[in-house]
């Protein structure tokens, strides 16, 4: 879900949420709070896209797969992780894309 904010943040909407759908489709199973949590921040985040096809299908894929999901496609009421979403500052979110897209590069170039 890392991957798929920082794609989101450097305006890759498609990216953003087709790495979404994976992790999602990845961890459906999973029930812990913060991956919960980071699912319906993303969501709150893509919701200013939300009549946009990829952005329905995944908001779809989400409420198919884990009922505590489907309350709200508004976002995450309570309080605010450590997670990408809760960094105010634009200098805070341009260090965290920087460091996932090394990260991404190092991934890349160490699968070829």
């Amino acid at each position: 879900m890392a991957l798929a904010q920082s794609l989101l943040l450097n305006g890759e909407l498609e990216a953003a949420v087709s790495t979404a759908s994976l992790a999602v489709e990845g961890g459906g199973s999973l029930r812990s709070a913060r991956f919960q949590r980071y699912v319906t921040v993303f969501r709150t985040e893509v919701s200013a896209h939300a009549m946009t096809p990829t952005v329905v299908a995944f908001n779809d894929q989400v409420k198919t797969l884990s009922p505590a999901w489907r309350t709200t496609s508004s976002g995450y009421q309570g309080r605010q992780s450590r997670g990408p979403s809760s960094f105010r500052s634009p200098a805070m979110r341009r260090r965290y894309a920087a460091a996932v897209r090394s990260s991404l590069f190092i991934l890349k170039s160490q699968a070829k």
